[in-house]
């Protein structure tokens, strides 16, 4: 238990340097908690710090709450109603863009899939008509 408690306190220290000087180059912080993240995650080269990291599940839940409470705090109301028109605007944009992009590589799979299954359903069942017809006993063979 202890060696959790000093790793999660490196994780917090790393997180917070991280931040610190983002915020002196005027970078955003999410990404750099994120790189902290990763750096201190098992798949990462060097030493190995959390074994397994699903043991810090009910952190992350706890970290992912506050990270929205801290980008709720980040916005004024004004803020939030002056920029509401483009706001909208650019969530309908996100909207049709995601929905049309999916929309497109669905149809592309499904009629690449089905015209696979049909350019390779006659030799896979010439193949299969060969092979049954190859190992037939001698009194099921046509004379």
């Amino acid at each position: 238990m202890a060696h959790e408690l000093v790793v999660l306190g490196a994780a917090f220290l790393l997180a917070a340097v991280l931040a610190r000087l983002g915020a002196r180059f005027g970078l955003p912080t999410i990404p750099l908690f994120m790189a902290a993240g990763i750096a201190m995650g098992p798949n990462t080269p060097g030493p190995v710090l959390f074994d397994h990291p699903e043991d810090l599940e009910l952190l992350a839940a706890f970290g992912l709450i506050f990270l929205m409470f801290y980008l709720g705090v980040e916005f004024s109301f004004d803020d939030l109603v002056s920029g509401g028109r483009k706001l909208v605007y650019s969530a309908a944009i996100y909207l049709v863009l995601n929905f049309g992009v999916g929309l497109a590589f669905g149809f592309a799979l499904f009629i690449l899939v089905h015209l696979l299954m049909v350019v390779l359903a006659g030799p896979i069942n010439e193949i299969r008509s060969m092979i049954t017809g190859r190992f037939r006993l001698p009194s099921e063979r046509a004379p």
